[in-house]
């Protein structure tokens, strides 16, 4: 690069610092013409179209710049992780798929690349594609918990629950100290997808596991709200308020939006009224109880 057209760069560099994007583009724009070979610039050039909100050139960029990366040996993955951003940001599940499977048929052997897309496929619905993904994975490192955890929450995706059970249970067995936060995931998957029991005998494995976490008593309380049991989900209530006094108007005002979800609206209007017995001026959870109280009188 000759002085002048470093200095050129720079200039540009030091548009973009300063938040003037667009003039740094042009420059950019200019210099890419003159040295089209020149990766640096194609990724400077990337980045300040993505950050003046010029999404669609930005990814077009990043297009050109993998597909260099992808004619590689080694995989260097700067365009694949800026994609793969980039289209999360959008929610283009569907897109962060199909940029994965090009890049795993290039690179089989790479399993950060397996796992975003199985990661992507659970959040499109394409489970069984999770399951295939997800086994290899499990398979090429069998004792990895997260990643059996991983194929179990897929198998549930799949509706393959006996499956599931028994990678969660592995996933348990291969890391005891992580048994309330798998559990808990467990505990969501299965909500999600109304197994209720599972959900709640996930839920109460997590209590077991870590029985002074107020977050896993509402878990299990708003499952068993979903059963019609309405008093051991109050109960699971008072322990997470015993567990964590300071946080006991969001945990009444949670049990409450609960209740009013599943038509319980008098119980409901009794625990929006707890809750502003530690905020009595909330306005929120004031038009909240006023509506329970509405639901009510119908």
């Amino acid at each position: 690069m000759t002085e002048e057209r470093e200095d050129r760069r720079a200039r540009a560099d030091k548009l973009v610092t300063d938040g003037r994007c667009d003039e740094a583009i042009i420059l950019f724009e200019e210099l890419l013409a003159e040295q089209p070979h020149d990766e640096s610039l194609l990724m400077s050039l990337a980045w300040a179209l993505r950050d003046c909100g010029e999404l669609s050139k930005s990814k077009k960029y990043f297009e050109t710049l993998l597909e260099r990366e992808l004619s590689r040996d080694v995989f260097s993955g700067f365009a694949y992780d800026e994609l793969v951003r980039l289209l999360r940001d959008e929610g283009d599940h569907a897109g962060v798929i199909d940029l994965c499977e090009r890049t795993v048929a290039r690179y089989p052997g790479d399993p950060d690349l397996f796992r975003t897309l199985g990661e992507e496929c659970l959040k499109a619905g394409t489970a069984g594609r999770a399951v295939e993904v997800f086994s290899i994975l499990a398979e090429g490192d069998p004792g990895d918990a997260v990643l059996r955890l991983a194929l179990a929450l897929a198998l549930v995706a799949a509706g393959r629950c006996d499956e599931a059970e028994a990678a969660y249970r592995t996933a348990l067995s291969l890391e005891p100290s992580e048994i309330a936060p798998m559990a808990s995931r467990w505990g969501d998957a299965c909500e999600e997808r109304g197994l209720l029991e599972r959900a709640v005998e996930g839920y109460r494995e997590a209590l077991r596991a870590c029985p002074t976490e107020p977050i896993y008593c509402c878990r299990l309380g708003d499952v068993l709200v979903k059963q019609d049991r309405t008093e051991e989900a109050c109960d699971c209530y008072e322990q997470a308020v015993r567990l964590d006094p300071a946080g006991a108007l969001q945990y009444w005002n949670r049990l409450a939006r609960s209740l009013g979800a599943a038509g319980r609206w008098r119980e409901a209007a009794h625990f929006f009224s707890r809750a502003l017995e530690r905020d009595p001026n909330n306005p929120l959870i004031l038009k909240a109880l006023a509506e329970a109280l509405l639901h009510i009188d119908r």
